[in-house]
């Protein structure tokens, strides 16, 4: 046997110990996923966004107190340290109220290290209810909000008060993105206007006459600076916007010190996978694919179902990419612009309902991929109203509707006419279709070629979606194809529906009007409990029927199709089929 001294080995631990010490660790690679999007956002603004492109963007940039887990749909604490405290108000002037208490995690901080208080909640909902900021949407949903309450000695700690017991109050009060008051609001133009004199529609119109410093809040937050501009586009996401190039890309890299890192026991929320996230601006779909193909893409969404069933039956690309098919809540509609004189009698817009030959179109557009839809809500809730039969493709139903309506082939040119105002009309109408979108183009020639059938000539016109919904904004538009994307929630129909959204920048961009729908959403607001709400849901839908101020289509499944070496790709019912922070790439 050998004989080793102690000090030799004491001196052999320690060159040993040395030897690991020195070998080199291997850093983490650097994540960069790259996707698709089919048109630029209008603004990455969540307050004034009105395109959906730009919520794919800003959600990773603004974060809510609370937010719906992509996969489960359950609504999470993110900002907040958990669901509030729901306490019913039963005396004093909001009696008949809610009272919900929110208290702010304490890790929780803005870029520049400032902590995130009820302050900052505050400032977003002034910004919201001034009404010189057209915010309109937010306004809707948050119009039963009457004031907020902070502690002097904890300002992480808020109580909000209500003037209704609304049945998503929860969600209502917590489901929005917070702005630093500090950044969009670096002037304190909005610190001393009570949040009580804003939620009151009077007071906060007589102090947007009287008070010039909503209009000079107004200005600033609505333009591009706080709009595009990486330096003041800011939110408490764990990404941030460093270059936005108009048509080209959109790039988003991770904050090296996000305060969701600290956060160890409040789910996969709060993962963050990639370090750049680069959004490719491609309309062309075959753009896009050849783009993925040749590996300039790792994920893309927002396909045909063509382009999906080719994937499948290729096995020399199947075997490099997989597909997924999410069920996202969301519906297409052809939406009508009611206040046009050709199209506010609702015999004129069932007459167009009944030239789309959507089952068709489902089969040989969709190939299979899509349900149709009686009304505007999806038909995975428990409240959808099968008692409603879809709109049959029926173009002599179409022509006796019309002629009903006044509209007759007088002057024997093929399309039907009417005197309006002293002169001959003729029923020929536009409908706007998103560059790139081959789906909307298919649509378009669907109804187009069924409503020549009935004597109603539509002329397709392919523009950019940002122009399309300044069209609609203005009211400037006959018919157009669109998406609805539903929450996880029960719906509440007001934004879209209630004629008080029927005004500029409000979301009922249809013109819809209605007293009927009008008091069945308040009551749907307002039901004391489930079941009477589910029996006015079903009431409201036949109203819809009846009125069919828009053509509804069908309920998708898109597919999406991924790079093999992604991984962490899980399908989400929102949009866009998956959520990025979760991917990454296999080394």
């Amino acid at each position: 046997m050998t004989y080793r001294s102690p000090l030799y080995c004491l001196l052999f631990i320690f060159f040993l110990i040395s030897g690991c010490a020195d070998e080199p660790v291997a850093p983490k690679a650097f994540v960069e996923i790259r996707t698709r999007l089919t048109a630029d956002p209008d603004r990455i603004n969540p307050m004034i966004s009105s395109s959906g492109y730009a919520t794919e963007v800003y959600k990773l940039i603004h974060l809510p107190l609370l937010e719906y887990h992509p996969i489960t749909l359950e609504l999470e604490p993110i900002i907040a340290a958990g669901l509030p405290v729901e306490t019913p108000i039963d005396t004093g002037i909001l009696a008949g109220g809610m009272a919900y208490t929110y208290e702010i995690r304490p890790e929780a901080t803005w870029d520049d290290g400032t902590p995130i208080t009820g302050h900052d909640y505050m400032f977003t909902l002034k910004a919201a209810f001034n009404p010189l900021v057209k915010a309109n949407a937010w306004r809707g949903s948050l119009s039963f909000i009457h004031d907020v309450i902070i502690e002097p000695d904890n300002p992480r700690r808020f109580v909000v008060l209500t003037t209704e017991r609304y049945f998503l109050g929860m969600p209502a009060t917590g489901n929005f993105n917070l702005y630093p008051a500090h950044i969009y609001d670096p002037h304190g133009l909005m610190t001393d206007i009570p949040l009580s004199a804003l939620t009151h529609t009077e007071s906060a119109e007589t102090l947007a006459n009287t008070d010039p410093r909503l209009a000079e809040f107004a200005a600033m937050f609505t333009s591009d600076a706080y709009s595009r501009d990486t330096t003041f586009v800011q939110g408490a996401g764990p990404y941030r916007l460093v270059r936005w190039e108009t048509g080209q890309e959109i790039v988003l890299e991770r904050k090296s010190s996000w305060w969701g890192d600290l956060i160890t026991t409040g789910g996969d929320q709060f993962t963050a996978l990639p370090d750049r996230i680069r959004y490719k601006i491609i309309a062309d779909e075959q753009a896009a694919l050849t783009l993925l193909h040749d590996g300039g893409l790792d994920v893309v969404g927002e396909l045909t179902p063509a382009a999906f069933h080719d994937l499948q039956a290729d096995t020399l690309d199947k075997s490099g990419f997989d597909t997924y098919l999410p069920v996202y809540m969301q519906y297409y509609f052809i939406a009508l612009n009611n206040h046009n004189p050709k199209l506010s009698d609702p015999n004129v817009r069932r007459a167009l309902a009944h030239c789309m030959d959507l089952d068709l179109g489902i089969q040989s557009v969709l190939e299979g991929l899509g349900e149709r839809i009686i009304g505007p809500f999806h038909p995975s809730k428990a409240y959808y109203n099968r008692n409603i039969k879809p709109v049959p493709f029926d173009p002599e139903k179409a022509r006796q509707l019309l002629t009903s309506a006044g509209w007759t082939d007088t002057n024997g040119n093929g399309t039907v006419d009417k005197m309006i105002e002293g002169r001959v009309v003729e029923m020929q109408l536009t409908m706007l279709l998103a560059a790139g979108s081959e789906l909307g183009r298919n649509l378009g020639l669907l109804l187009q070629q069924g409503a020549r059938q009935a004597g109603i000539e539509i002329t397709l016109e392919t523009k950019d979606f940002k122009l399309i919904l300044g069209d609609m904004g203005r009211g400037q538009y006959d018919l157009t194809a669109l998406r609805n994307r539903k929450p996880p929630t029960d719906d509440d129909p007001y934004q879209n529906w209630h004629s008080d959204s029927d005004i500029p920048g409000g979301s009922n961009r249809i013109g819809y009007n209605s007293t009927v729908a009008d008091s069945l959403i308040l009551a749907i607001r307002n039901a004391p409990d489930q079941k009477t709400r589910y029996r006015l849901y079903q009431t409201f839908q036949e109203v819809i029927a009846a009125d069919q101020p828009v053509i509804f289509l069908y309920a998708p499944k898109e597919p999406v199709i991924s790079r093999k070496a992604v991984k962490g790709l899980v399908p989400s019912p929102l949009r866009p089929g998956y959520y990025l922070p979760f991917l990454t790439l296999q080394t």
